[in-house]
């Protein structure tokens, strides 16, 4: 009898291997089931915030991109989120028939401490509501945003609401210290360890990154693994990180430029209006002169609400229930100043289109 002719070797591999891949697939799949039973994973805390590890709050989630980000249709205490995970309500699906106004910002544009109907997007939005079209202003603060993290949601998420305009009030948060809380990210990418928000933004661009974010997004059994692997540096360690933390901007002076000329970039690639808002707070003032030079150098709108309000002068404190946070009537000076600005950009006479 004949013998069988044998498989070529090259097929023999490759069965062989797929009959491993196999296996490998099911024993990761009983693994990751097994540790759903068990229960979830804890998530990884917030990253470069106020240099110290904060908990996520009842509305807050991790983001890859944005770094943080709130969860849609929370409502906790003053906070209620809208459908696109921003505070105040719903927004209907773009249909062309509205003049929209993404108005990004930090804890101010959010409205820390106020009534929703209190910030002065809200209000913007009601004054410019006999606007025809509509004008719909859409509150896009998160508390605890840098200049970094706007620009990374108007590029990621302002298409998708239909933004014709928008409005940028980032500056205190810019100026806040570095957090080495992150050092576990940039750790696996094998670089320093004190990371501002740019730099960390272009490391989590990079694949490890990523597959990484993909895996803690998809995996419990990966998070699970990673909380316990994960080496958390010593006393000495974190006092060295603190220190170099201390000396780091979040977004330094020369990445707050660039970041602004993305922003203008963006915008004017998408036929989107940009209009610089220069942050009013009562006790601090580093953020205001790049702010108007660029919008000087670039012919860019700006409502240099520092300059407009000076003439409140030591009463400041009348508005103000921190050295950064306005109160309702702050928020409503903020708004009032905003309008006639943009007013004339967006509604000349009430009627005619802004587009």
């Amino acid at each position: 009898m004949p013998a069988l002719p044998s498989r070529p070797a090259p097929i023999r591999i490759a069965r062989k291997l797929s009959v491993g891949v196999a296996c490998a697939a099911v024993l990761l799949g009983l693994c990751e089931g097994a540790s759903r039973l068990l229960g979830r994973a804890p998530q990884r805390p917030l990253p470069l915030i106020a240099n110290r590890e904060l908990g996520y709050a009842e509305y807050k989630a991790y983001d890859h991109w944005l770094f943080w980000r709130m969860l849609p249709h929370r409502n906790v205490g003053l906070v209620q989120t809208n459908n696109l995970g921003l505070r105040g309500p719903d927004v209907p699906p773009d249909d062309g028939s509205e003049f929209r106004v993404l108005s990004l910002g930090e804890s101010t544009t959010f409205g820390t401490r106020v009534q929703y109907e209190e910030t002065y997007s809200a209000l913007l939005d009601q004054s410019l509501a006999s606007c025809t079209p509509r004008v719909r202003v859409i509150n896009a603060g998160v508390g605890g945003y840098s200049l970094v993290q706007g620009y990374t949601y108007l590029k990621r998420h302002g298409l998708a609401v239909g933004t014709d305009a928008v409005l940028l009030y980032f500056g205190h948060n810019d100026y806040l210290p570095v957090s080495y809380v992150h050092n576990r990210d940039s750790a696996a990418a094998g670089s320093s360890q004190v990371l501002d928000d740019w730099t960390l933004l272009q490391e989590r661009s990079r694949m490890p990154s990523r597959l990484n974010a993909w895996l803690f997004l998809h995996s419990n059994l990966y998070r699970w693994a990673s909380s316990k692997l994960q080496r958390l540096p010593d006393e000495q360690t974190r006092r060295a990180l603190s220190s170099e933390a201390e000396a780091t901007y979040r977004v330094p002076e020369p990445t707050r430029r660039e970041v602004l000329e993305l922003c203008l970039e963006f915008c004017r690639a998408h036929d989107i209006q940009l209009v610089v808002l220069v942050p009013w707070y009562r006790d601090f003032v580093a953020h205001i002169p790049l702010l108007r030079d660029f919008c000087a150098a670039h012919d860019v709108p700006i409502v240099d609400l520092p300059r407009r309000l000076a003439s409140i002068g030591p009463r400041i404190g009348n508005f103000f229930g921190d050295p950064v946070h306005p109160q309702p009537n702050g928020h409503r000076l903020i708004a009032r100043e905003i309008e006639e600005v943009v007013r004339p950009l967006w509604c000349p006479d009430g009627l005619t289109d802004p587009r």
